[in-house]
């Protein structure tokens, strides 16, 4: 009996591990610095998550209008430039054992020549503003309570999280 639980143990610690060592390396990566351009005909929606414990070594695969844009791993931001108009995302994490916390089904309605910051975010009190495009959900971890939702953040807000931000490298639309 123990050798079960021993040999499935490694086979769950397994599949974890290979799950975090897929995300991308925010090493090397330069920091935030001011808003990319905008161009007058499309929209840039910048993409981030602070750096957290919480699920740190899990990515959100980020799709919007069922193409693949790129990972989100935590500490990172990368931008994605839009057309006008009301797109669907959905972020995903990439391991299955690392629960749904951080998923989040949402849409965006952007206006060209404007710039937008959707991000993962996670606290320990409630949040007390609207900007949640997804519900916000809650989980215990180490008896400590945690919120977790995708938001729509304010310019202003969104560039004092992106201080603690890396760019992730670019990936190729799928």
């Amino acid at each position: 009996m123990p050798r079960t639980f021993f040999f499935a143990a490694l086979i769950a610690a397994t599949a974890l591990l290979q799950g975090c060592a897929s995300a991308p390396s925010l090493e090397g990566q330069p920091f935030y610095q001011a808003p990319a351009e905008v161009s007058a005909n499309s929209a840039t929606v910048y993409f981030l998550r602070q750096p957290n414990t919480v699920g740190a070594g899990v990515a959100e695969n980020i799709e919007v209008d069922g193409l693949h844009v790129g990972m989100l791993p935590s500490g990172g931001f990368f931008t994605v430039t839009l057309l006008p108009g009301t797109h669907a995302v959905q972020a995903k994490r990439q391991n299955f054992l690392a629960g749904d916390l951080g998923d989040g089904s949402f849409t965006i309605t952007v206006e060209k020549g404007k710039t937008y910051f959707i991000a993962n975010q996670t606290s320990t009190v409630p949040y007390r503003d609207n900007w949640a495009v997804t519900e916000v959900k809650d989980g215990s971890f180490q008896l400590e309570k945690f919120y977790f939702r995708w938001a729509n953040v304010p310019q202003n807000d969104a560039e004092k999280m992106l201080k603690t931000t890396r760019r992730v490298p670019s990936e190729k639309l799928q």
